[in-house]
């Protein structure tokens, strides 16, 4: 297997940072989103305990349904900010080798 060039590596880098710093810009969007689902959870639980009838024209089939769905976003928007927060790691890796790795390598 031919490994590639320090160039080739630095122009992979170059386009992944991009991809990543727009990644991470999204930051604020996924915890906005998050609170949001968070807050809905909250609210359809409290109604659920509190014998609030179940909307008729609810696209869910049942406060379970519900619940159970608004949980998983919930833990999808856990995973992204988690997954942000790798990648703001990956970012600092990725300036580090362009700044610093040597086009060629010594002898």
């Amino acid at each position: 297997m031919v490994m590639p060039s320090v160039a080739e590596v630095k122009l992979v880098l170059a386009d992944n940072i991009i991809k990543l710093e727009k990644s991470i810009g999204r930051k604020n969007t996924y915890l906005q989103e998050l609170e949001d689902d968070r807050k809905t959870l909250e609210a359809v639980i409290y109604d659920r305990d509190n014998g609030v009838s179940f909307p008729l024209n609810s696209a869910y089939s049942s406060y379970a349904a519900w619940i159970d769905q608004l949980q998983k976003e919930v833990t999808a928007g856990e995973n992204s900010i988690l997954r942000i927060e790798r990648e703001k790691a990956e970012l600092v890796a990725a300036k580090y080798y362009i700044e610093n790795a040597a086009e060629t390598p010594k002898p």
